[in-house]
């Protein structure tokens, strides 16, 4: 899990060296703010044309996508139909979905 006071490139960095596209990230207390899709830290790692290196001081909680959630008793049909309806293609099981 990434935390949203992390810096981007340090959630970058476990995303590629676990293979993830993609992880739920928390606040301090643990409640779940939002999803980091890997391709959005790709964007911020691109530097600008003719321009130095991309600031490293970007936070986590500067690219987060809201999360879309899921209960783990909700069926699979459910599943598809909240992805297709948000235009996602990952979801966060959760006891209580929001």
């Amino acid at each position: 899990m990434l935390r949203d006071d992390m810096r981007v490139d340090v959630a970058a960095k476990l995303l590629t060296d676990h293979g993830y596209r993609g992880a739920p990230v928390l606040d301090t207390h643990g409640a779940l703010t939002g999803v980091l899709p890997a391709i959005d830290v790709a964007v911020v790692h691109l530097p600008p044309p003719r321009a130095q290196a991309p600031p490293r001081h970007v936070l986590v909680a500067d690219l987060l996508r809201p999360p879309v959630t899921i209960a783990p008793t909700d069926p699979a049909h459910a599943a598809g139909e909240r992805m297709q309806r948000h235009r996602t293609d990952r979801l966060v099981v959760v006891e209580r979905p929001l």
